[in-house]
């Protein structure tokens, strides 16, 4: 983890914030305002390789091949007030269910999150 943080009376400036877990990332900026009662406005980018997490997701027999990478911005002022909007996109995905697998797997799509619904559009 490194972090770029700015801190003020009520405010918290993220200039960089930085996860890395192998292969993969994940990077944040924003702020965090009204400690009393928070605000957020955040960026984020994301690249996971599923090799990288594909251990921890059993059983659900993720291969751990290919990549997926997310960006966007979320916003938040409680667990019942926020909305994460962005895009997705993977590519060399894979997936097994006992004898049956599929892969060279590929995605594309915006996707909108809020407390009452995932959507997602213009997947191919």
């Amino acid at each position: 983890m490194d972090a770029s943080l700015t801190l003020a009376a009520d405010r918290l400036d993220v200039s960089r914030l930085h996860f890395g877990l192998k292969d993969s990332s994940l990077e944040v900026k924003g702020t965090l305002e009204n400690f009393s009662r928070p605000h957020a406005e955040l960026d984020y980018s994301a690249r996971v390789y599923l090799k990288d997490i594909a251990r921890n997701l059993r059983p659900a027999e993720i291969p751990g091949r290919g990549l997926v990478t997310f960006a966007g911005r979320a916003a938040f002022g409680g667990t019942k007030d926020y909305l994460v909007t962005g895009k997705v996109q993977g590519s060399g995905l894979e997936f097994e269910e006992g004898a049956i697998g599929v892969r060279n797997i590929g995605l594309k799509s915006a996707v909108k999150l809020t407390p009452e619904r995932i959507e997602i559009e213009g997947s191919n």
